[in-house]
């Protein structure tokens, strides 16, 4: 499962903090528009609101879910550094093992799946809903917040994010549906941000003290990529310390 191959994250992520300066940077001839053009749509229902568990759908997702990740995961490896590639490069192999284990239509982790995607993708919409939700309110962090607090903003939103689709997932839960969808979450961002977070938990005080961020606006920089978006909060955090 994801959340097993990013459960080392949080000390790794913090002892490249500890080890030097973290400015993290692409190498020399590296551009992120290779990275965006790789694309991350083996995010489940992070742009999308439906997943296919059979038939040619479902092999088609597969084949270029597989793809996407073998493309990012190199350019995380070739172009990354830093604090950056450290944060990035677990996550995206937690994506690779999560897709290979549902892909693989022999594996009790595609079984599992199977039997619940039906329910899951009842709810796809609102899933939708809170990945673009929280993709946004990142954004608005990384761009708008202090540097220090960009980590902190990114936490609470996270908790927001994991709140937002448990509510809906509730009727999946006697099928496996919520427990997979939400460790899909988990996976993703929960053991890195676990040393970071502190006390700015969902609904906590620290969260609520948090100034309001400005809105975005149609001029603000785009961060669709969900590995871009990622890094520049590694970046925010380097810098912080």
């Amino acid at each position: 499962m994801m959340a097993s191959r990013t459960r080392g994250v949080g000390a790794v992520l913090l002892w490249a903090l500890l080890i030097g300066p973290c400015r993290a940077q692409l190498k020399a001839g590296c551009k992120l528009e290779t990275l965006r053009a790789c694309g991350d749509d083996y995010v489940p229902y992070a742009k999308t609101t439906k997943l296919h568990s059979s038939g040619e759908n479902f092999k088609k997702s597969c084949a270029s879910h597989k793809q996407q990740i073998a493309c990012t995961e190199k350019f995380v490896n070739e172009c990354m550094e830093g604090v950056t590639k450290v944060a990035s490069l677990p996550v995206v192999r937690g994506f690779k093992e999560n897709v290979e284990g549902i892909c693989n239509v022999a594996s009790k982790q595609h079984e599992s799946f199977a039997k619940a995607v039906g329910c899951i993708n009842s709810v796809g919409t609102e899933l939708n809903s809170c990945w673009t939700t929280f993709r946004e309110s990142v954004r608005r962090a990384v761009l708008k917040a202090r540097t220090n607090e960009v980590i902190f903003y990114t936490c609470c939103s996270f908790q927001e994010l994991t709140s937002c689709a448990k509510k809906p997932l509730t009727p999946c839960e006697s099928s496996g549906g919520q427990r997979i969808a939400l460790d899909w979450m988990d996976g993703v961002f929960r053991e890195s941000l676990s040393l970071l977070c502190g006390d700015y938990e969902k609904g906590s005080q620290a969260c609520k003290a948090l100034p309001k961020l400005p809105d975005l606006s149609a001029n603000d920089r785009k961060i669709e990529n969900l590995i871009e978006l990622l890094a520049e909060v590694a970046v925010a955090v380097g810098h912080k310390n």
